[in-house]
């Protein structure tokens, strides 16, 4: 997402722009993610810098939840073909069992 040539965003501008409510702005800033400046008594505006900032680290983080849901199915796939032959094995031991056959 490109951002408005401008230096400060208000609280509103920076919430559309993040796709967050006023009330999670305010939560990010009170977590330091991003920046909040008063270039006049109670007109406060956050960087630029900080929205950019905040942005890439969203970008980063989206790209190692993506790799972990990965890992994570191939980890269940795995899981899976290794219950199939479990299971394929015991319904193998069962028939001989039943007919009296024993190995093979």
């Amino acid at each position: 997402m490109t951002l408005p040539d401008k230096a400060l965003f208000t609280i509103k501008e920076a919430g559309e722009h993040l796709a967050l409510s006023r009330a999670s702005v305010y939560r990010l800033i009170d977590e330091g993610m991003l920046t909040r400046v008063y270039p006049r008594p109670r007109c406060a505006r956050i960087t630029r810098e900080s929205l950019t900032a905040h942005l890439a680290r969203a970008e980063q983080g989206s790209e190692a939840v993506r790799q972990a849901a990965e890992l994570g199915r191939a980890n269940r796939k795995g899981q899976q073909a290794q219950q199939a032959a479990q299971q394929q094995e015991q319904k193998r031991s069962g028939f001989l069992a039943r007919f009296g056959l024993f190995g093979g």
